[in-house]
Protein backbone atom coordinates (compact mmCIF):
# COMPACT_ATOMS: atom_id res chain seq x y z
CA UNK A 1 0.00 0.00 0.00
CA UNK A 2 1.22 3.45 -0.79
CA UNK A 3 -0.62 6.53 0.26
CA UNK A 4 0.82 9.64 -1.51
CA UNK A 5 0.71 12.65 1.16
CA UNK A 6 -0.35 16.04 -0.17
CA UNK A 7 2.28 17.98 2.17
CA UNK A 8 -0.07 20.35 3.64
CA UNK A 9 -2.34 20.45 6.38
CA UNK A 10 -2.47 22.87 10.28
CA UNK A 11 -0.02 22.46 12.32
CA UNK A 12 3.57 23.46 11.32
CA UNK A 13 6.83 21.17 12.94
CA UNK A 14 10.26 20.56 11.44
CA UNK A 15 12.78 18.23 11.97
CA UNK A 16 14.30 20.85 14.89
CA UNK A 17 11.06 21.03 16.67
CA UNK A 18 10.80 16.73 17.36
CA UNK A 19 14.46 15.98 17.63
CA UNK A 20 17.46 18.17 19.65
CA UNK A 21 20.76 18.41 18.47
CA UNK A 22 22.02 15.53 20.83
CA UNK A 23 19.00 13.19 18.86
CA UNK A 24 17.24 13.16 21.63
CA UNK A 25 13.36 13.55 21.21
CA UNK A 26 11.66 16.82 22.16
CA UNK A 27 9.03 17.23 24.88
CA UNK A 28 6.56 18.31 21.80
CA UNK A 29 7.46 15.51 19.74
CA UNK A 30 6.92 13.22 22.89
CA UNK A 31 3.61 15.61 23.68
CA UNK A 32 2.26 15.01 20.29
CA UNK A 33 3.09 11.28 20.55
CA UNK A 34 0.84 10.90 23.82
CA UNK A 35 -1.67 12.72 22.82
CA UNK A 36 -2.06 10.62 19.21
CA UNK A 37 -2.41 7.65 21.43
CA UNK A 38 -4.27 8.58 24.42
CA UNK A 39 -6.69 9.96 22.46
CA UNK A 40 -7.64 6.64 20.86
CA UNK A 41 -6.36 7.29 17.17
CA UNK A 42 -2.97 4.52 17.67
CA UNK A 43 -2.89 2.02 20.35
CA UNK A 44 0.81 1.95 20.40
CA UNK A 45 3.39 4.12 18.07
CA UNK A 46 7.32 3.79 18.16
CA UNK A 47 9.47 6.08 15.96
CA UNK A 48 13.36 5.69 15.40
CA UNK A 49 15.44 7.93 13.70
CA UNK A 50 18.98 7.87 12.57
CA UNK A 51 20.44 11.68 12.00
CA UNK A 52 24.62 11.85 11.08
CA UNK A 53 25.39 8.51 12.56
CA UNK A 54 23.38 8.81 15.64
CA UNK A 55 20.03 6.19 15.95
CA UNK A 56 17.32 7.15 18.93
CA UNK A 57 13.74 5.13 19.44
CA UNK A 58 11.28 6.72 21.19
CA UNK A 59 7.93 4.50 22.12
CA UNK A 60 4.85 4.65 23.55
CA UNK A 61 1.39 2.60 24.39
CA UNK A 62 0.55 -0.85 24.70
CA UNK A 63 1.08 -3.91 22.52
CA UNK A 64 -2.51 -5.33 23.52
CA UNK A 65 -5.01 -4.18 26.03
CA UNK A 66 -4.21 -5.20 30.04
CA UNK A 67 -0.55 -5.98 28.57
CA UNK A 68 1.81 -6.35 31.56
CA UNK A 69 4.32 -4.59 28.68
CA UNK A 70 5.25 -1.28 27.07
CA UNK A 71 6.12 -1.55 23.24
CA UNK A 72 10.10 -0.38 22.59
CA UNK A 73 12.51 -0.74 19.55
CA UNK A 74 12.29 -4.68 19.76
CA UNK A 75 8.65 -5.05 19.94
CA UNK A 76 7.38 -6.76 16.53
CA UNK A 77 4.92 -5.45 14.04
CA UNK A 78 3.24 -6.23 10.89
CA UNK A 79 4.77 -3.94 8.11
CA UNK A 80 2.21 -5.19 5.01
CA UNK A 81 3.66 -3.06 1.91
CA UNK A 82 7.27 -2.43 3.27
CA UNK A 83 7.96 -5.88 2.53
CA UNK A 84 8.15 -4.23 -0.96
CA UNK A 85 11.58 -2.52 -0.58
CA UNK A 86 12.45 -6.15 0.67
CA UNK A 87 11.33 -7.86 -2.08
CA UNK A 88 13.12 -5.63 -4.39
CA UNK A 89 16.24 -5.83 -3.31
CA UNK A 90 15.92 -9.48 -3.35
CA UNK A 91 15.35 -9.40 -6.85
CA UNK A 92 18.34 -6.72 -7.36
CA UNK A 93 20.64 -8.63 -5.58
CA UNK A 94 19.55 -11.89 -7.47
CA UNK A 95 20.23 -9.76 -10.46
CA UNK A 96 23.68 -8.59 -8.98
CA UNK A 97 24.64 -12.34 -8.63
CA UNK A 98 23.30 -13.44 -12.48
CA UNK A 99 20.78 -15.58 -11.89
CA UNK A 100 18.53 -13.43 -13.53
CA UNK A 101 18.46 -9.79 -15.22
CA UNK A 102 15.76 -7.18 -14.45
CA UNK A 103 15.25 -7.11 -17.99
CA UNK A 104 14.00 -10.81 -18.48
CA UNK A 105 10.90 -11.31 -19.43
CA UNK A 106 9.11 -12.73 -17.10
CA UNK A 107 7.18 -16.03 -18.73
CA UNK A 108 10.93 -17.03 -19.28
CA UNK A 109 10.94 -18.14 -16.10
CA UNK A 110 7.54 -19.74 -15.86
CA UNK A 111 5.77 -23.26 -16.63
CA UNK A 112 5.85 -23.84 -19.78
CA UNK A 113 1.49 -23.96 -19.51
CA UNK A 114 1.48 -20.08 -19.07
CA UNK A 115 4.29 -19.12 -21.01
CA UNK A 116 2.73 -18.81 -24.27
CA UNK A 117 0.81 -16.33 -23.04
CA UNK A 118 1.68 -13.11 -24.54
CA UNK A 119 1.09 -10.97 -21.47
CA UNK A 120 3.94 -13.10 -20.27
CA UNK A 121 6.43 -12.63 -23.08
CA UNK A 122 5.95 -8.96 -22.84
CA UNK A 123 6.44 -8.03 -19.23
CA UNK A 124 9.86 -7.78 -16.96
CA UNK A 125 11.06 -8.00 -13.71
CA UNK A 126 11.48 -4.42 -13.74
CA UNK A 127 8.06 -3.82 -14.74
CA UNK A 128 6.86 -5.74 -12.04
CA UNK A 129 8.88 -3.89 -9.29
CA UNK A 130 8.17 -0.53 -10.78
CA UNK A 131 4.81 -1.27 -10.64
CA UNK A 132 4.19 -0.53 -14.40
CA UNK A 133 3.31 -4.17 -15.67
CA UNK A 134 -0.82 -3.20 -16.31
CA UNK A 135 -1.69 -5.49 -13.94
CA UNK A 136 -4.00 -4.73 -11.69
CA UNK A 137 -4.29 -3.89 -7.80
CA UNK A 138 -5.49 -7.08 -6.77
CA UNK A 139 -6.44 -10.53 -8.97
CA UNK A 140 -10.12 -10.54 -10.25
CA UNK A 141 -10.84 -13.89 -9.12
CA UNK A 142 -9.87 -13.11 -4.89
CA UNK A 143 -12.89 -13.53 -3.27
CA UNK A 144 -13.27 -11.33 0.44
CA UNK A 145 -14.65 -13.55 2.56
CA UNK A 146 -13.39 -11.57 5.27
CA UNK A 147 -12.58 -8.21 5.51
CA UNK A 148 -10.46 -8.89 8.62
CA UNK A 149 -8.28 -11.47 6.68
CA UNK A 150 -8.78 -10.60 2.81
CA UNK A 151 -6.15 -12.83 1.55
CA UNK A 152 -7.07 -15.98 3.99
CA UNK A 153 -7.35 -18.79 1.75
CA UNK A 154 -5.95 -17.29 -1.66
CA UNK A 155 -3.25 -19.72 -2.08
CA UNK A 156 -0.60 -20.81 -5.09
CA UNK A 157 -3.25 -22.78 -7.09
CA UNK A 158 -5.50 -19.57 -6.87
CA UNK A 159 -2.59 -17.50 -8.52
CA UNK A 160 -1.56 -19.83 -11.03
CA UNK A 161 -6.00 -19.60 -12.18
CA UNK A 162 -5.50 -16.17 -12.59
CA UNK A 163 -2.31 -16.58 -14.67
CA UNK A 164 -3.70 -18.65 -16.95
CA UNK A 165 -6.42 -16.71 -17.67
CA UNK A 166 -4.06 -13.61 -18.97
CA UNK A 167 -4.15 -14.49 -22.16
CA UNK A 168 -3.67 -11.05 -23.59
CA UNK A 169 -1.48 -8.34 -23.04
CA UNK A 170 -2.90 -5.56 -20.73
CA UNK A 171 -3.22 -2.01 -22.31
CA UNK A 172 -1.62 -0.43 -19.33
CA UNK A 173 1.76 -1.51 -19.82
CA UNK A 174 4.29 0.54 -18.81
CA UNK A 175 2.07 2.98 -17.36
CA UNK A 176 2.55 3.00 -13.24
CA UNK A 177 -0.39 1.63 -11.47
CA UNK A 178 0.28 0.42 -7.76
CA UNK A 179 -0.38 -3.22 -7.54
CA UNK A 180 0.08 -5.93 -4.57
CA UNK A 181 -0.29 -8.92 -7.87
CA UNK A 182 2.28 -7.75 -9.62
CA UNK A 183 4.75 -8.32 -6.50
CA UNK A 184 3.02 -11.57 -5.68
CA UNK A 185 3.69 -12.96 -9.06
CA UNK A 186 7.66 -11.81 -8.27
CA UNK A 187 6.94 -14.04 -4.81
CA UNK A 188 5.88 -17.16 -7.54
CA UNK A 189 8.33 -17.12 -9.60
CA UNK A 190 11.07 -16.98 -7.82
CA UNK A 191 10.35 -19.50 -5.55
CA UNK A 192 9.22 -22.02 -8.81
CA UNK A 193 13.15 -21.22 -10.15
CA UNK A 194 14.96 -21.82 -6.84
CA UNK A 195 12.83 -24.20 -5.72
CA UNK A 196 12.42 -22.86 -2.19
CA UNK A 197 9.71 -20.97 -0.33
CA UNK A 198 9.94 -17.23 -0.89
CA UNK A 199 10.99 -16.79 3.08
CA UNK A 200 14.08 -18.82 2.56
CA UNK A 201 15.12 -17.37 -0.27
CA UNK A 202 14.55 -13.75 1.18
CA UNK A 203 16.58 -14.99 4.36
CA UNK A 204 19.48 -16.14 2.08
CA UNK A 205 20.11 -13.24 -0.35
CA UNK A 206 18.74 -10.15 1.97
CA UNK A 207 18.40 -10.86 5.87
CA UNK A 208 21.03 -12.93 6.84
CA UNK A 209 23.00 -10.84 4.81
CA UNK A 210 21.89 -7.34 6.58
CA UNK A 211 22.10 -9.06 10.30
CA UNK A 212 18.10 -8.45 10.47
CA UNK A 213 17.09 -10.75 13.31
CA UNK A 214 13.91 -9.37 13.83
CA UNK A 215 12.66 -9.70 10.87
CA UNK A 216 10.52 -12.66 9.09
CA UNK A 217 7.22 -13.72 7.77
CA UNK A 218 5.51 -15.99 10.40
CA UNK A 219 5.17 -14.56 13.77
CA UNK A 220 5.05 -17.90 16.21
CA UNK A 221 7.66 -18.64 18.96
CA UNK A 222 8.09 -14.86 19.66
CA UNK A 223 9.57 -13.22 23.42
CA UNK A 224 6.06 -12.39 25.44
CA UNK A 225 7.04 -8.68 25.03
CA UNK A 226 8.07 -8.70 21.87
CA UNK A 227 4.50 -9.41 20.86
CA UNK A 228 1.55 -6.70 19.73
CA UNK A 229 -1.73 -7.29 18.04
CA UNK A 230 -3.33 -5.21 15.58
CA UNK A 231 -6.39 -2.99 16.47
CA UNK A 232 -8.62 -0.99 14.29
CA UNK A 233 -10.77 1.46 16.43
CA UNK A 234 -9.60 0.15 19.75
CA UNK A 235 -10.72 -3.17 18.27
CA UNK A 236 -8.25 -6.05 18.47
CA UNK A 237 -8.22 -8.10 15.18
CA UNK A 238 -6.36 -11.45 13.40
CA UNK A 239 -3.19 -10.54 11.68
CA UNK A 240 -3.83 -10.43 8.30
CA UNK A 241 -2.34 -14.03 6.23
CA UNK A 242 -1.20 -13.61 3.02
CA UNK A 243 -0.76 -16.65 1.56
CA UNK A 244 0.51 -16.29 -1.70
CA UNK A 245 0.99 -12.86 -1.79
CA UNK A 246 3.78 -12.99 1.03
CA UNK A 247 6.24 -11.23 -1.41
CA UNK A 248 4.15 -8.26 -1.52
CA UNK A 249 2.92 -7.81 2.49
CA UNK A 250 3.23 -10.54 4.76
CA UNK A 251 6.69 -9.39 6.69
CA UNK A 252 6.61 -8.59 10.23
CA UNK A 253 9.58 -6.45 12.02
CA UNK A 254 11.04 -4.34 14.70
CA UNK A 255 11.73 -0.86 14.45
CA UNK A 256 15.39 -1.38 15.81
CA UNK A 257 15.22 -3.57 12.48
CA UNK A 258 14.02 -1.59 10.04
CA UNK A 259 15.67 1.65 10.94
CA UNK A 260 19.00 -0.60 10.45
CA UNK A 261 17.82 -1.08 7.23
CA UNK A 262 17.39 1.91 6.74
CA UNK A 263 20.99 2.92 7.41
CA UNK A 264 22.11 0.45 5.03
CA UNK A 265 20.22 1.75 2.20
CA UNK A 266 21.76 5.17 3.02
CA UNK A 267 25.36 3.92 3.48
CA UNK A 268 25.36 1.33 1.35
CA UNK A 269 28.51 -0.78 2.96
CA UNK A 270 26.67 -4.25 2.50
CA UNK A 271 24.30 -5.60 -0.76
CA UNK A 272 25.84 -2.31 -2.28
CA UNK A 273 25.39 -2.94 -5.90
CA UNK A 274 21.99 -4.35 -5.44
CA UNK A 275 20.61 -1.31 -2.93
CA UNK A 276 22.02 1.02 -5.49
CA UNK A 277 20.05 -0.66 -7.93
CA UNK A 278 16.95 -0.47 -5.78
CA UNK A 279 17.36 3.29 -5.90
CA UNK A 280 17.23 4.44 -9.65
CA UNK A 281 14.59 6.03 -10.95
CA UNK A 282 12.39 3.92 -13.53
CA UNK A 283 9.58 5.91 -13.12
CA UNK A 284 9.69 9.49 -13.75
CA UNK A 285 6.14 10.39 -14.84
CA UNK A 286 3.49 8.67 -12.32
CA UNK A 287 0.26 11.61 -12.92
CA UNK A 288 0.60 12.03 -9.17
CA UNK A 289 2.83 15.74 -8.53
CA UNK A 290 6.44 15.01 -7.57
CA UNK A 291 5.90 10.98 -7.16
CA UNK A 292 8.66 8.82 -8.61
CA UNK A 293 9.23 5.12 -8.59
CA UNK A 294 12.67 2.97 -7.89
CA UNK A 295 12.31 -0.46 -7.42
CA UNK A 296 9.84 -0.92 -4.49
CA UNK A 297 10.17 2.86 -3.35
CA UNK A 298 8.50 5.84 -4.09
CA UNK A 299 10.17 9.10 -3.89
CA UNK A 300 9.17 12.63 -3.42
CA UNK A 301 11.60 15.51 -3.48
CA UNK A 302 14.77 13.52 -2.73
CA UNK A 303 13.18 11.37 0.21
CA UNK A 304 12.63 7.96 -0.53
CA UNK A 305 10.10 5.67 0.99
CA UNK A 306 6.93 2.96 1.85
CA UNK A 307 4.13 2.88 4.05
CA UNK A 308 2.45 -0.27 4.51
CA UNK A 309 -0.85 -1.11 6.46
CA UNK A 310 -2.48 -4.22 6.96
CA UNK A 311 -5.75 -4.76 9.28
CA UNK A 312 -4.88 -3.91 12.16
CA UNK A 313 -1.42 -2.36 11.72
CA UNK A 314 0.48 0.65 9.90
CA UNK A 315 4.09 1.13 8.79
CA UNK A 316 6.34 4.41 7.21
CA UNK A 317 10.06 4.00 6.73
CA UNK A 318 12.05 6.54 4.83
CA UNK A 319 15.39 8.20 4.37
CA UNK A 320 16.68 11.73 2.90
CA UNK A 321 20.05 10.24 1.90
CA UNK A 322 21.65 13.55 1.12
CA UNK A 323 20.83 14.68 4.73
CA UNK A 324 21.77 11.60 5.93
CA UNK A 325 18.54 10.74 7.73
CA UNK A 326 16.27 7.75 8.46
CA UNK A 327 12.86 7.35 10.14
CA UNK A 328 11.00 4.41 10.48
CA UNK A 329 7.16 4.78 12.37
CA UNK A 330 4.99 2.05 13.22
CA UNK A 331 1.60 1.20 15.21
CA UNK A 332 -0.54 -1.31 15.83
CA UNK A 333 -3.84 0.19 14.62
CA UNK A 334 -4.87 0.64 11.57
CA UNK A 335 -4.36 4.33 11.94
CA UNK A 336 -1.58 5.73 10.02
CA UNK A 337 1.23 7.29 10.83
CA UNK A 338 2.92 8.67 7.60
CA UNK A 339 2.51 12.17 8.64
CA UNK A 340 4.36 11.43 11.56
CA UNK A 341 7.16 9.91 9.22
CA UNK A 342 7.25 13.02 6.69
CA UNK A 343 6.96 15.26 9.37
CA UNK A 344 10.79 14.20 10.77
CA UNK A 345 11.57 13.97 6.67
CA UNK A 346 10.54 17.19 5.39
CA UNK A 347 11.32 20.67 6.75
CA UNK A 348 8.29 22.09 6.98
CA UNK A 349 5.44 19.25 7.08
CA UNK A 350 2.30 20.24 8.67
CA UNK A 351 0.61 17.46 10.97
CA UNK A 352 -2.53 17.39 11.33
CA UNK A 353 -4.44 18.13 14.61
CA UNK A 354 -5.52 15.18 16.89
CA UNK A 355 -9.37 15.84 16.49
CA UNK A 356 -11.51 15.55 19.82
CA UNK A 357 -15.51 15.41 19.61
CA UNK A 358 -18.07 18.03 20.05
CA UNK A 359 -21.39 17.23 21.54
CA UNK A 360 -24.37 18.02 19.01
CA UNK A 361 -27.73 17.37 20.09
CA UNK A 362 -29.59 14.17 18.91
CA UNK A 363 -31.94 16.00 16.81
CA UNK A 364 -29.62 18.35 15.23
CA UNK A 365 -27.85 15.27 14.24
CA UNK A 366 -31.16 13.53 12.47
CA UNK A 367 -30.76 16.33 9.48
CA UNK A 368 -27.89 13.98 8.74
CA UNK A 369 -29.68 10.33 8.43
CA UNK A 370 -30.19 8.88 5.05
CA UNK A 371 -28.71 7.29 1.48
CA UNK A 372 -26.60 9.27 -0.17
CA UNK A 373 -25.74 8.09 -3.54
CA UNK A 374 -21.99 7.33 -5.06
CA UNK A 375 -22.64 5.86 -8.18
CA UNK A 376 -24.88 3.11 -9.71
CA UNK A 377 -23.07 0.19 -7.25
CA UNK A 378 -22.87 2.13 -3.85
CA UNK A 379 -24.74 4.80 -1.62
CA UNK A 380 -22.87 5.47 1.88
CA UNK A 381 -25.70 5.28 4.49
CA UNK A 382 -25.88 7.38 7.50
CA UNK A 383 -27.82 6.09 10.47
CA UNK A 384 -28.38 7.29 13.70
CA UNK A 385 -28.39 5.49 17.52
CA UNK A 386 -29.58 8.41 19.90
CA UNK A 387 -26.65 10.90 19.76
CA UNK A 388 -24.43 8.75 17.98
CA UNK A 389 -24.10 8.97 13.92
CA UNK A 390 -22.88 5.80 12.27
CA UNK A 391 -22.07 5.06 8.66
CA UNK A 392 -22.16 2.35 6.02
CA UNK A 393 -21.77 1.22 2.13
CA UNK A 394 -24.65 0.08 1.19
CA UNK A 395 -22.19 -2.57 -0.82
CA UNK A 396 -21.60 -4.28 2.52
CA UNK A 397 -19.25 -4.07 5.28
CA UNK A 398 -19.98 -3.48 9.51
CA UNK A 399 -21.73 -0.24 10.57
CA UNK A 400 -18.91 2.32 11.86
CA UNK A 401 -19.11 5.14 14.57
CA UNK A 402 -18.63 8.83 13.60
CA UNK A 403 -17.97 11.76 16.11
CA UNK A 404 -17.92 15.31 15.68
CA UNK A 405 -15.42 17.74 15.05
CA UNK A 406 -17.23 20.61 14.16
CA UNK A 407 -21.04 21.58 13.00
CA UNK A 408 -20.79 19.81 10.13
CA UNK A 409 -17.54 17.90 10.00
CA UNK A 410 -17.06 13.89 11.65
CA UNK A 411 -13.97 11.44 11.90
CA UNK A 412 -13.63 8.14 12.89
CA UNK A 413 -11.70 7.69 15.30
CA UNK A 414 -8.83 5.48 14.98
CA UNK A 415 -8.99 5.29 11.32
CA UNK A 416 -8.25 7.80 8.31
CA UNK A 417 -11.78 8.85 7.65
CA UNK A 418 -13.40 12.05 7.70
CA UNK A 419 -17.26 12.83 6.41
CA UNK A 420 -18.03 16.37 5.67
CA UNK A 421 -21.45 17.31 5.02
CA UNK A 422 -22.77 19.62 2.88
CA UNK A 423 -25.17 22.16 3.65
CA UNK A 424 -27.23 24.40 1.29
CA UNK A 425 -30.61 26.77 2.58
CA UNK A 426 -30.05 24.81 5.94
CA UNK A 427 -30.68 21.35 4.79
CA UNK A 428 -28.53 18.73 3.90
CA UNK A 429 -27.42 18.38 0.36
CA UNK A 430 -24.90 15.98 0.03
CA UNK A 431 -21.05 14.92 1.84
CA UNK A 432 -17.99 14.08 1.02
CA UNK A 433 -16.05 11.44 2.26
CA UNK A 434 -12.36 11.39 2.55
CA UNK A 435 -10.40 8.20 3.54
CA UNK A 436 -6.48 8.20 2.92
CA UNK A 437 -6.31 11.37 0.61
CA UNK A 438 -8.81 10.11 -1.49
CA UNK A 439 -12.15 11.59 -1.72
CA UNK A 440 -15.68 10.63 -2.94
CA UNK A 441 -18.56 12.93 -3.52
CA UNK A 442 -22.29 12.11 -2.36
CA UNK A 443 -25.51 13.92 -2.90
CA UNK A 444 -28.31 12.98 -0.46
CA UNK A 445 -31.59 11.59 -2.16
Amino acid sequence: MVKVVVLSVLFVFTFVDFVKANNIFSEKFKNYIHDRVDSGENKSIIVGIYNNGERSFYAYGLPYDNSPYKVSENSIYQIGSVTKVFTSLLFAQLSHLNEITLEDKVGHYFPEKYNQHLFFKNITFRDLLSHTSGLPRLPTNLKIMDVYNPYEGYKKEQLESYISSLEKNLPQLGTYGYSNLGYAILGYVISNLKVKTFNQILKDNVLYPLHLENTFFYASRLLPHHVTKGHVRGKEVPDWDFEAFQAAGGMYSSASDLLKFIIFNIQKDVLKKAIETTHKIYVDDTNIDGLKVALGWHILSDVFYHNGETGGYASFIGFHAKKNIGVVVLTNSKRSVDDIGFSLLFDNYKLPPILKSIVIDKDELNKFVGRYYVNEDMDIIIGQYENILTFRVSSGGEEVKILPYEKNKFFVRGQDILIDFQEESDAVRGLVFKFQNQSLEAQKK
